[in-house]
């Protein structure tokens, strides 16, 4: 079984300075990795003008396997906002047609708010945590596929979602989707006070599948 990653980053004309970042970060983490077991991503975002919900919705349709990366603003009441949107977990997947299998991945504020019992989970941040940001340094020859936006280029160093810095450097060592409880979510806890969680409902083994 595979899966198609549809990767959304959203900026909000600049309003947020690593949505972008992270993901160009996760479209060059599923592209051509076959350890992963993913058709080619599809990444949507905001850099150069806001994304348009009807190329999303035909993106999302696109495939009855799904895993859906977000990256922007979640609020409180379990609501994240793409372009000038906001949906709730039930508002989103009522733009999918197909609803077999879908893991989302979150990395935005109050993201374990957005939920929904049928589907899969990845959380970037708890129910009253603030998602934060970081400066790193990103080598730039791991990354094929698409040009960080980079906001201090002599020292190669950009803004980037902690959680999905995290993610993307706990995948690429362990070469695997789902990590579960590690040394490396501890330090995002320790150092940033924010929680890694999965929650996972319709697929049970997800080690066969990736």
């Amino acid at each position: 079984m595979k899966f198609l990653p549809i990767i959304i980053g959203c900026t909000y004309n600049n309003e947020l300075k690593g949505p972008n970042n992270d993901a160009i970060l996760m479209y060059n983490l599923f592209y051509d990795n076959e350890y992963l077991n993913c058709d080619k991503p599809i990444l949507l975002i905001d850099k150069y003008k806001k994304i348009d919900i009807n190329t999303l919705q035909v993106n999302l349709n696109k495939s009855e396997n799904l895993i859906i990366y977000f990256s922007g603003h979640g609020s409180i009441n379990g609501k994240i906002k793409i372009s000038d949107n906001e949906f709730d977990c039930y508002e989103f997947v009522n733009l999918i047609n197909f609803k077999k299998n879908i893991i989302f991945i979150l990395d935005c504020c109050h993201s374990s708010e957005f939920y929904h019992p049928k589907f899969n989970f990845i959380y970037g941040s708890y129910k009253n945590e603030v998602a934060k940001e970081c400066y790193v340094n990103i080598r730039i020859s791991e990354l094929k596929q698409y040009p960080l936006v980079f906001l201090d280029k002599k020292n190669k160093k950009c803004s980037v979602g902690v959680f999905t810095y995290f993610y993307f450097l706990t995948i690429k060592n362990e070469k695997k989707l789902f990590v579960g409880k590690n040394e490396i979510w501890q330090q995002m806890k320790k150092k940033y006070n924010q929680t890694y969680t999965e929650i996972f409902f319709k697929i049970l083994n997800f080690n066969k599948l990736f």
